[in-house]
């Protein structure tokens, strides 16, 4: 036991590890599109708990728990690391648009919430509900619009024409 440690010990010495970068020269994208997803995936988590308590379908067992929570949060992650990794450009509008309607989402769910339910915690319940469905608009649209413009050097290409005789 004590050669194949020392046999290891050896080896790692051996090894050359590179030098780690610098932080300035790091990309960042995939980390926070990590991070930022998995914040999404909880506020997600949160309002799948919030809906099926509204609901009066509380959560039976612990497995239910375990995938009504850590379902929303590890695809959150995943594909805040897949936009980090595979359409940075898209990153900054997805995160813009994603917090213009996660706020407007609260504000809007707070106020429907106050009037569907008649409850004190009808209010949070409704804002809770209408920031994830906000979160989920703003960052879809936020994808779909943002990005790399086209070359406009290049040619405009031909445009598109739709006449509808009458």
């Amino acid at each position: 036991m004590r050669r194949v440690l020392l046999l290891t010990l050896v080896l790692l010495c051996t090894v050359e590890l590179p030098r780690p970068v610098t932080a300035v020269s790091q990309d960042w994208s995939v980390l926070g599109g990590g991070a930022l997803g998995a914040a999404t995936g909880s506020w997600l988590a949160v309002a799948f708990l919030t809906a099926r308590a509204r609901a009066g379908d509380p959560l039976d067992t612990r497995e239910e728990a375990i995938i009504g929570t850590a379902v929303p949060m590890i695809a959150g992650f995943a594909t805040g690391l897949a936009i980090g990794t595979l359409a940075e450009d898209h990153l900054g509008g997805t995160v813009l648009w994603g917090i213009a309607g996660w706020a407007a989402g609260i504000g809007i769910g707070g106020l429907l919430g106050g009037h569907i339910w008649d409850d004190p915690s009808g209010r949070w319940a409704g804002a809770v509900l209408g920031g994830a469905v906000g979160l989920l608009v703003g960052g879809t649209v936020g994808y779909i619009t943002s990005g790399t413009e086209p070359n406009p050097t290049a040619g405009s290409g031909m445009p598109l024409v739709v006449r509808i005789r009458f």
